[in-house]
C-alpha cells in the first residue's frame, strides 16, 4: 500500500526556507536532472555524513587547481605521512560520530564509500566483494599518478596497521586498485 510507513524508511517532514535558497535548490536540481526531493536528500546526507564534522572543526578548503599545483610541489613522502596522519584521525572520529563499529567493512562502505568522493580524494569509487571480507576497490581520480601513489601508500599502510589484511595495489595515471584479503 501506498504510503505504508512498514514498506518504507523514509520519514515525511515539513519545513520553510528561504524562497530563494528554495528557487536555487529547484534550479540546479533541474539542471542535474534530479528532483529537487533527491537534492534535498543528498545536501542532508552530505551534511549528515560529515558536514557535523567540519562544522566541529572548520577545515581549510582549496580548489583542484591548487591541490594539484601543492601536488606536483610537495615531496610524496610528506603527502603520504600527512595522509597517514589525517587518516588516523579523521577515522576514529567518524565512526564514533556513525556509532559504527571499526570493521574493515564499515571502513570500506561508509569512509571511502560514503565520504571519500564527496570531500574530493576521489572522483568515483566502487567495491566489489570477494567473500567473506575480501575486497576489491577501484579509485579514480584526476590528480596523476603520484596522487595514485599517495592513495594507495597511506590506505594500504591504514588497512594493515587496523586489520589482519594483506593489501596488493595497482596504480595508473588516474586510478588505484587494491585489493584487500583477510589473512
Amino acid at each position: 500500500m501506498r504510503g505504508d510507513p512498514k514498506f518504507s524508511n523514509k520519514t515525511n517532514i515539513t519545513i520553510s526556507i528561504d524562497g530563494q535558497v528554495g528557487d536555487e535548490i529547484r534550479q540546479y536540481a533541474e539542471k542535474q536532472g534530479l528532483s529537487t526531493n533527491s537534492l534535498v536528500n543528498k545536501i542532508l546526507q552530505d551534511y549528515v555524513m560529515f558536514g557535523k564534522y567540519f562544522q566541529d572543526h572548520i577545515p581549510v578548503v582549496i580548489s583542484p587547481k591548487i591541490f594539484s599545483y601543492l601536488l606536483g610541489e610537495v615531496d610524496e613522502k610528506i603527502w603520504i605521512k600527512s595522509w597517514e596522519i589525517a587518516l588516523g584521525e579523521v577515522t576514529p572520529e567518524v565512526f564514533a560520530m556513525h556509532n559504527l563499529e571499526p570493521t574493515l567493512d564499515n571502513l570500506v562502505r561508509y569512509l571511502l564509500g560514503n565520504i571519500g568522493s564527496r570531500v574530493g580524494i576521489f572522483d568515483k569509487f566502487t567495491f566489489h566483494e570477494n567473500g567473506a571480507e575480501n575486497y576489491k576497490l577501484v579509485m579514480v581520480h584526476k590528480y596523476g599518478i603520484k596522487w595514485s601513489r599517495v592513495l594507495a601508500t597511506s590506505f594500504s599502510n591504514m588497512f594493515v596497521k587496523a586489520f589482519p589484511v594483506k593489501v596488493t595495489t595497482q596504480v595508473s595515471a588516474n586510478s588505484l586498485t587494491m585489493e584487500i584479503h583477510k589473512k
